[in-house]
């Protein structure tokens, strides 16, 4: 499999869980914060904002370095960023295949490996 090859230029938002809450309700109608959130931009671009607070709790409930899953959302915002979505079974195993592809890239261990 290969990883997605997409251009453009990527704005990262690093927020606390107010920012992310006023985000996701705007975007998504959901009242609640979330660890990631991403937009396409025009010419192949995106927005992705990371939930600090989300991510920092979940990195701690998974034992993981946070700095290991800031990755791991950066990338998976960018992947949607580029048009890849997990609406259904199929799409999210092919999404995350993509997503550990880069991380190895990166040098970051498969955030699924052990999960299922």
């Amino acid at each position: 499999m290969r990883a997605a090859r997409a251009r453009g230029t990527l704005a990262l938002l690093l927020a606390d869980d107010a920012t992310l809450r006023r985000l996701n309700a705007h975007h998504r109608g959901k009242d609640y914060p979330t660890n990631v959130l991403s937009w396409p931009g025009s010419g192949g671009g995106g927005d992705i904002a990371i939930g600090y607070g989300v991510a920092r709790r979940e990195a701690r409930a998974l034992r993981r370095p946070l700095a290991r899953h800031l990755a791991h959302l950066v990338v998976h915002g960018a992947l949607h960023c580029a048009g890849r979505d997990h609406a259904d079974e199929r799409a999210a195993r092919r999404m995350e295949r993509e997503e550990a592809l880069v991380l190895r890239r990166l040098g970051v261990p498969d955030p699924y490996r052990g999960t299922r």
